[in-house]
């Protein structure tokens, strides 16, 4: 098996390298400026477009390419020159200048073109299935996708400024990079040009526009201009999202030592967009649904989005990674810049939990078969890039790196790096140079095992006392696959905290082989051992703790990391259950950070012991509302129908949709405590991702109480709200409304719906029917297109409604 996995990956690598050369460029010039001249047209979901490229050669040339993916390319002129010859191959378009350009030359190249993109560039808008959905017209150019709305080189290590012109419906409002120069309004054809400029060079995927019915909002708290584009209903929810936005510009530039560079910083809400966000220098897009209502910032918010795009304008905009087999110069960057932003506002026990986190994230999602190295070159298309390695690994390699230099050498290299690459892109080999310089020696051992060579140690630490010695043996094996690992091992320094009856100290070593081991003197036993003890090293760590161990860390670590591991080795070790909950009690207490007391209520709740139920009680009073929720789903798994009225007050009153919502759950064990005039307000209550709403479906129909079907049918209907709460709805029909004649008819228009989830559950529901009407419906739809698992579920609706009516007398 091993062979035959190891022939796949080297056939896949050799597709990938053949698949990612296909369109290489032959770049022989320096693009110093573009221009763009674009008319988007919503009706022909089409671009008219004049692109104008300003190049200075690298060298004597006669032509030159640039990226042009799909584009119907209707001609070329060359300034001062008549048109110029053409030819499109590959995603490739191909001049001839009919004439020598020396590299002293400036050469100016117009592009008169159309577009009709399926990448790159969208057109959203209303229609009658979802008439809540705004207007917009928006591009997403990273990796590789300016190609197709525009002929330009493609790639990130060509720097260029730029201007947009474009021409949209008069009520609308666009954004782009840079500043506005001016606006101007066509009456005749009730339209609006505007016209952005960027004058200082960035890479072509950074150019953007995003154009819509935008309230632009101002916030004029720091030196740089800040905009907010946002719909002009949610107004003062993106206020508020956006609110921590000055902050965290002024922070940034104190961190990174390095002032903001663009002349502004626009943020603008876009829907259906395809990420969570993105960085276009000056002009950031968000995804619309990451716009909370004040009142659900209580529970949740995008600080670490905004802070990660933010820190973009600086790690990806400012200085670029030089392609993509680089991206982590971007992307690990910007992710371990959350970290910093929670460090900077919230503590050092946010940071850790964060770090913890990232951790967490990158092992979860680690492929063990193929330990992808960070900087890698064997992509067969580069969004492939775009992964747990080039984001959470990558930051936490930042960390450790911090690690190694210590804060201020650390700092001073984020500072010295922007310095030095200011508008350029750059490869790994100068970020590790300039580090290396910095640092006064060559940390090539760090470079090889973490950016160029895949996984991660896999430690197994034990020790023993010997008292006769007054001396601690600590025992670290690594245990990772071998084969996947430089020289077999990984190297780094390590922190290991030792905690006696009268000391506690913090000790360094350093690990240089597969099998370490590190005597210690220490004149009494230890209480507790920590390896690494600020969990600097991303790792897998088996270090077995006796239950005596796990309190004792659980009760005097002063780190969250330390703690949550405690409460793990309690949840594996305990022999003695009492003991184990007085420690987790005492761990609920107010003073500790709210992730370890989520994390103690949560294993109180495992337990389910009486002795737990006082603290978890006290713990629904708790300011942070992930731990009073998680009191709540602890309490509810003593089945105790007199905890009713408790629940019931907590969804009445708490200010948190997800504490309401955990009440809510809770009290589906209790059905009878339930009724129809309790749980509207539920239904009627808007929530984050409909958390509430879905819980109330959940309820009503357990209860099945049959006032509930308008709500049910109105909410399954409604395309413009989530997947969740429409099939949370269709799940109450499931329950209440066989047969009902409103509730089939609901069922029968959703046959056709958009979504192939809610298709599929309108026909599973529908085989639970029994009217001639149905079986129609259903066979008329089975001479229609469908997919795989639609067709199984009708042909499995059929057969049942068939069976139950072969039944019938």
């Amino acid at each position: 098996m091993r062979y035959l996995y190891s022939c796949f990956v080297l056939i896949w690598v050799l597709l990938s390298v053949v698949t990612s050369t296909v369109a290489a460029i032959r770049r022989n010039y320096d693009t110093q400026h573009i221009r763009l001249e674009i008319q988007p047209d919503d009706s022909s979901q089409a671009i008219e477009g004049l692109a104008t490229l300003i190049i200075v050669p690298m060298d004597t040339i006669e032509q030159c390419e640039f990226h042009a993916r799909e584009l119907l390319i209707q001609s070329v002129n060359i300034a001062g020159a008549p048109e110029a010859a053409f030819r499109i191959s590959e995603e490739l378009l191909h001049i001839d200048f009919g004439r020598y350009f020396l590299p002293r030359d400036t050469v100016s190249i117009s592009i008169r073109y159309s577009a009709y993109p399926d990448n790159g560039f969208y057109f959203v808008h209303p229609d009658t299935d979802t008439p809540k959905r705004h207007f917009q017209i928006f591009s997403h150019s990273e990796p590789e996708y300016a190609r197709f709305w525009f002929p330009c080189y493609d790639a990130p290590d060509d720097k260029l400024t730029s201007e947009v012109i474009a021409t949209i419906p008069a009520s609308f409002t666009l954004l782009s990079n840079g500043r506005l120069l001016h606006t101007v309004i066509h009456q005749d054809h009730n339209t609006r040009t505007f016209h952005w400029y960027q004058t200082k060079p960035h890479a072509c995927y950074l150019i953007s526009i995003a154009a819509g019915p935008y309230t632009v909002v101002t916030d004029s708290s720091t030196h740089v201009p800040i905009q907010y584009y946002l719909f002009r209903d949610k107004v003062e929810a993106g206020r508020a999202t956006f609110a921590k936005t000055p902050i965290m510009l002024s922070m940034f530039e104190q961190l990174f030592g390095y002032p903001y560079p663009w002349e502004k910083y626009a943020q603008v809400m876009v829907e259906n967009y395809p990420a969570l966000g993105m960085e276009h220098t000056s002009a950031t897009h968000i995804i619309a649904s990451a716009i909370y209502e004040p009142g659900t910032l209580i529970d949740t918010n995008c600080d670490k989005l905004i802070a990660h795009e933010l820190a973009h304008q600086w790690f990806g905009n400012l200085v670029t990674c030089r392609d993509w087999a680089h991206l982590w110069l971007n992307e690990g960057f910007a992710t371990y810049a959350e970290v910093l932003f929670l460090e900077q506002t919230a503590g050092k026990d946010a940071a850790d939990y964060e770090i913890y986190q990232q951790q967490m994230y990158y092992r979860d999602t680690e492929d063990y078969q193929f330990r992808q190295p960070i900087v890698y070159n064997n992509y067969g298309d580069a969004e492939e890039m775009f992964n747990h390695i080039s984001y959470q690994k990558a930051s936490m390699v930042l960390h450790m790196l911090r690690f190694v230099l210590g804060d201020t050498t650390f700092f001073r290299m984020l500072h010295t790096y922007l310095e030095r690459f200011a508008y350029q892109s750059i490869s790994t080999g100068e970020f590790t140079a300039l580090v290396d310089s910095l640092a006064g020696e060559s940390l090539n051992w760090f470079w090889q095992q973490w950016l160029y060579h895949g996984g991660h140690p896999d430690f197994v630490v034990s020790y023993n006392y010997i008292a006769d010695s007054s001396l601690i043996t600590l025992s670290v094996n690594q245990v990772q696959d071998s084969s996947l690992t430089p020289e077999h091992c990984f190297r780094m320094p390590v922190d290991i905290a030792i905690y006696t009856a009268s000391r506690q100290w913090v000790q360094r070593f350093w690990i240089r082989k597969r099998r370490e081991r590190f005597r210690i003197p220490c004149s009494e036993p230890p209480q507790m051992i920590r390896f690494d003890y600020s969990n600097a090293i991303l790792k897998s760590i088996h270090f077995l703790k006796t239950q005596d161990e796990a309190i004792y860390q659980l009760k005097y670590d002063p780190t969250v990391y330390g703690q949550l591991a405690a409460i793990e080795q309690l949840e594996m070790n305990t022999i003695d259950t009492v003991a184990t909950i007085r420690a987790l009690q005492c761990a609920l207490e107010p003073d500790r950070f709210w992730a370890v007391r989520r994390r103690s209520a949560d294993a109180l709740g495992q337990w389910g012991h009486p002795a737990s139920r006082m603290s978890l009680m006290q713990g629904l009073a708790d300011h942070h509302p992930k731990v009073r929720g998680t009191c709540i789903r602890a309490l509810s798994e003593y089945t105790d129908s007199s905890l009713c009225p408790v629940f019931k007050r907590i969804a009445s009153t708490d200010s948190s949709h997800w504490v309401i919502t955990e009440a809510l759950y809770a009290l589906l064990s209790f059905p009878d405590s339930l009724s129809f005039s309790f749980l509207k307000r539920f239904v009627l209550m808007e929530s984050d991702k409909d958390m509430v709403r879905t819980a109330a479906f959940e309820a009503l129909r357990i209860i099945k109480d049959k006032r509930s079907i308008p709500f049910a049918i109105q909410f399954a209907t409604n395309t413009g709200t989530s997947f969740r709460q429409r099939y949370a709805a269709l799940r109450m029909l499931e329950e209440i409304g066989i047969n009902d004649p409103m509730v089939e008819d609901t069922l029968i228009g959703l046959l056709h719906d958009e979504d192939q989830s809610i298709q599929n559950k309108a026909i599973q529901v529908l085989g639970r029917f029994s009217s001639a009407r149905v079986v129609q419906a259903l066979k008329q739809l089975k001479q229609e297109p469908l997919s795989d698992a639609a067709r199984r579920r009708l042909e499995y609706a059929l057969q049942r409604i068939h069976r139950r009516r072969s039944q019938l007398p």
